[in-house]
Parts: C-alpha cells; sequence; structure tokens
C-alpha cells in the first residue's frame, strides 16, 4: 500500500536531514510540512497500521513535495497512489525521428543505464540478435545526435528526458514506427517464454468520441510504468511495452483474420 511506502520514505528523509543538522527536530520537520508534529509522529512510526491515517492521497504529495525528497522516490510513491508522476516532457526534435524506424535504436541506447557489465558492446550485440557492427554504427549515430553522451567520469550514458514525438510527425513515420514495433513483438511472442512477457488484449465496445479519452490514459498508462519500473533497485534488463488499441471495422475481405 501507498501508506506504508510514504511513511517509511518520508521517514528516511528525516533522519537524513537530521543527520546533516543534529539539531533538527521532529518538530522543525513537521513546520517544514506545515502539518502537526503529532500527524508527523504518527506517519513516520515505525509501529502500528498505516493504512488507517487519516490522509488522502492528494495531502500526502503535498507533503512530499514540500519535504524535498527525491522526485524519483515522490513519482513511485505517486504511482502507487494512483497520481500523475511530476514530469516535465520535451519535443522529440524531428531530426531524430530516423532513430524510430530503426527498432534497434532505442534498446541499445537504452542499454547503457544498465549495469556497467551489461554495457559492454559485446553483450548487446549478443543480447538482441545484433552483429557488432552494427551495435557499432547506431552507437556511432547516437553519439552524433547526442542522445548518448559520455559523462565526466568517462562512462557512456542516454541523454534525453521524457522525450515525446509531436503530433506534427508524419503518418508515414508513424506508420512505420508502428510496423516495426508489431514486427519485433511478434518475433518476441516466439522467443521469450511466457512467464518472462504479458501479451494481453481486450475487446470493447464504445463510442469514437471516447478515443482521446481513451489515448490520453494510455500516456498516463506509460508514464506510471516508466516510473515503477524506474524505482528498480538495478536494472538489468531493457523492456518494451506496447499497447495497440482499433476499431474492428477497417479489416478487407481479403485480410478476414484466421
Amino acid at each position: 500500500m501507498w501508506q506504508n511506502e510514504f511513511s517509511k520514505s518520508l521517514r528516511e528523509h528525516f533522519l537524513i536531514l537530521q543527520s546533516k543538522n543534529k539539531r533538527f527536530s521532529l518538530r522543525a520537520f513537521a513546520k517544514k510540512l506545515s502539518i502537526a508534529p503529532s500527524t508527523l509522529s504518527q506517519i513516520i512510526s515505525e509501529h502500528g497500521n498505516k493504512e488507517t491515517l487519516k490522509i488522502s492521497a492528494v495531502r500526502a504529495a503535498k507533503i512530499m513535495d514540500r519535504s524535498g525528497m527525491r522526485t524519483s522516490t515522490q513519482n513511485y510513491i505517486r504511482a502507487l497512489m494512483g497520481l500523475d508522476p511530476m514530469r516535465t516532457t520535451e519535443e522529440f526534435p524531428p531530426e531524430h525521428y530516423p532513430t524510430l524506424l530503426d527498432w534497434s535504436y532505442m534498446p541499445i541506447l537504452l542499454s547503457f543505464s544498465l549495469e556497467p557489465a551489461e554495457r559492454a558492446l559485446p553483450r548487446i550485440a549478443k543480447r538482441l540478435g545484433l552483429t557488432e557492427e552494427k551495435v557499432q554504427a547506431v552507437v556511432d549515430d547516437l553519439e552524433r545526435r547526442k542522445l548518448l553522451i559520455t559523462n565526466s567520469e568517462g562512462v557512456r550514458e542516454p541523454h534525453f528526458e521524457n522525450l515525446q514525438t509531436s503530433d506534427a510527425i508524419s503518418a508515414e513515420v508513424i506508420k512505420k514506427h508502428h510496423q516495426e514495433s508489431l514486427a519485433i513483438a511478434e518475433r518476441m511472442l516466439y522467443v521469450v517464454p511466457a512467464p518472462e512477457r504479458d501479451f494481453t488484449s481486450i475487446t470493447l465496445t464504445g463510442s469514437s468520441e471516447q478515443i482521446e479519452t481513451l489515448r490520453k490514459e494510455i500516456r498516463h498508462f506509460y508514464q506510471k510504468m516508466q516510473t515503477l519500473m524506474e524505482c528498480a533497485p538495478r536494472n538489468e534488463k531493457v523492456y518494451r511495452l506496447s499497447v495497440q488499441l482499433f476499431p474492428f471495422d477497417h479489416i478487407p475481405p481479403s485480410e478476414t483474420l484466421n
């Protein structure tokens, strides 16, 4: 439950602040959070059932924001609460659209967020079923585009933050990107064991007027899944999550589904 994570994270943050300033009291922290000391004491207590806390998710989110705890921690708890993560998005530059037409770009890029041993080019090539020459060519292009940079410690790392394509992207690019996604999903259906994947679908009725609402909900879902995965103890694998939504009224007779 989010209450337990909220309590634990706030308690840990208080201890961090107190370790930096021995005179920082619970009362001072409560003042910072704009709540009563008794309420704070109940929240961060290691005893008791946190589900009985008389604090709404919205109020708890405001308390976290005032606390100054890490955004990643807040976002994880907000995801458990069912609230949107605190994210700023940037538009994916049109000059990078060609990277959307080759499925290998994003997995290779995100491989540089994995554990150090998994970032070696031979490991990436073996994991993705590519040649080392192909991986090197993509890495070179990612570095040229400054989507992959070398930090001050000499370590390569992805250099982007919540990029989203704009509505101005051409229909042809979108179509080819979707074709790539479907093709790789079909491939994985046969090579990834069932316990390690989840291919599910639902057929439902509704109105075309609801589609935009569903599209927004799907984007919120993506944000929540990204937030939950970012809080993993360590990054071991690169995953792809795809959701398809379409009406069953455009299937040509010659392509009737079996």
